[in-house]
């Protein structure tokens, strides 16, 4: 079957590449447009019986995907007849009771799309047993599917060992063999990462021998640089805002003042020296982080507040903690009375309203959480994003500025890190710049 005319260049090439194996990693960049190039792989193929897994803010996307862009007619239900496209999340299939219900309606899989993949990085979780098998040995739902695609812009946020899963899994014959078998997953951590022994475990500091990983992946992954996405688009400008110590809310600061554990909080956020971060191990890092984004969550609705003074300004805002969401939404919405917040909490039809009326600009502000709604959402009506609180993963971090910087976007994209000058911020910032890239060194 001819590819439609609707894919870009390096989508329609990349699509035949997809198709010219059973089992594929597709990695291209965030916003390439990779569901499209599954949607036309798969009526290339005249597929009868498409599972996708992916997270659950995504379940909804694919299927408008299909309807808007595949040329033959689909059921959406786990029990339909003809051809069918299913959609189920991580969490609906992570034990063998709950994939043992979606196999009650699908006996096998013509193509089985494993969407955000990066989320089976772990051998030991459940939801990598049900998927990939027990130690990620290939005998979990991909047993079942004729066609296997592992699709992902970060397939390794930290480290090159999480690459481990999906070549134990779909491409076992790749790895290298020990004492007669693929090798375990310490074993490959243990070639091709840098890592030490602290007291809460085993920690990764960095990775080696790219060479050789860059064989294992070759003619098995489909990968393309920025470039290739970002001609097709406006400009992306990154950069940071530095606000100055004085910028924190010193109510929130006095509150905190009144908790037993505050002189902990105090010297890991607000008198940490410049060039110094806490062990990432440290008990009281994830509550210092918690603490700071408090305190800084006037501040940087104040700076929202400026950018939407402009009214041709459509702003994403995001963040990690839900303390910091809500007081960034009471704080703005004098000023964007139709604010929406989308965190853990927010029920998936409700997400969908927001997104829709944003994108139809009924709204000029949307307010994320980066663990929530990094993933998935389609956001081209932004043309500026305000990061917020940063991740200590520079992959997620990327994936929420790209959900206003992929194919449709219209506008230049201003995207900005709010950090408090000398504080823990700063810290942050400097782990996800030696984190970044971690893909692209060996593709």
């Amino acid at each position: 079957m001819k590819l439609p005319d609707y894919l870009y260049g390096f989508q329609a090439e990349d699509t035949e590449a997809l198709l010219a194996q059973p089992k594929r990693l597709l990695l291209e960049p965030m916003g390439a447009g990779k569901s499209v190039m599954c949607v036309a792989a798969v009526e290339a193929l005249d597929a009868f019986t498409i599972v996708i897994v992916c997270p659950a803010v995504m379940c909804t996307d694919w299927g408008d995907k299909f309807r808007k862009f595949g040329r033959n007619s689909y059921t959406y239900q786990m029990d339909g007849v003809g051809r069918r496209v299913i959609a189920v999340s991580f969490e609906s299939v992570n034990t063998p009771e709950r994939r043992a219900r979606l196999l009650a309606h699908v006996k096998s899989i013509d193509v089985l799309i494993l969407d955000e993949a990066q989320r089976l990085k772990n051998p030991e979780a459940q939801v990598v047993a049900s998927i990939y098998g027990t130690e990620a040995d290939g005998t979990g739902l991909v047993a079942l599917a004729k066609r296997v695609w592992v699709v992902s812009g970060t397939l390794c946020p930290n480290h090159w060992g999480e690459l481990y899963t999906h070549l134990r899994a779909c491409f076992p014959e790749r790895l290298p063999i020990v004492a007669g078998k693929p090798m375990s997953h310490s074993e490959f951590v243990d070639r091709f990462c840098q890592w030490e022994t602290t007291r809460y475990g085993v920690r990764v500091t960095g990775n080696k021998e790219p060479e050789v990983l860059r064989n294992l992946l070759k003619g098995i992954s489909i990968y393309r640089g920025r470039a290739d996405v970002d001609k097709l688009l406006p400009k992306l400008n990154v950069s940071t805002v530095r606000l100055p110590r004085d910028a924190i809310d010193r109510y929130v600061y006095h509150d905190l003042s009144k908790l037993p554990e505050f002189e902990a909080l105090r010297l890991a956020t607000i008198d940490m020296e410049a060039g110094k971060l806490p062990s990432i191990d440290d008990p009281n890092l994830a509550r210092a982080r918690h603490a700071l984004g408090d305190m800084k969550a006037p501040a940087v609705a104040d700076y929202v507040r400026e950018l939407l003074a402009d009214p041709d300004n459509r702003v994403l805002v995001f963040a990690h903690h839900r303390s910091v969401l809500r007081r960034m939404a009471v704080e703005l919405v004098d000023i964007e009375p139709n604010v929406g917040v989308i965190d853990g909490f927010t029920p998936q039809r409700d997400r969908d309203v927001l997104v829709q009326g944003f994108q139809e600009k009924r709204s000029r502000l949307l307010v994320l959480g980066i663990s929530t709604a990094r993933e998935g959402l389609t956001l081209t009506a932004a043309n500026r994003v305000v990061m917020a609180e940063a991740s200590w993963t520079p992959s997620h971090n990327d994936q929420a500025i790209h959900r206003a910087f992929r194919i449709g976007q219209q506008r230049p994209v201003f995207a900005e890190y709010v950090c408090i000058a000398e504080t823990l911020d700063e810290a942050v910032m400097r782990v996800c710049a030696r984190k970044s890239g971690l893909l692209s060194q060996i593709l």
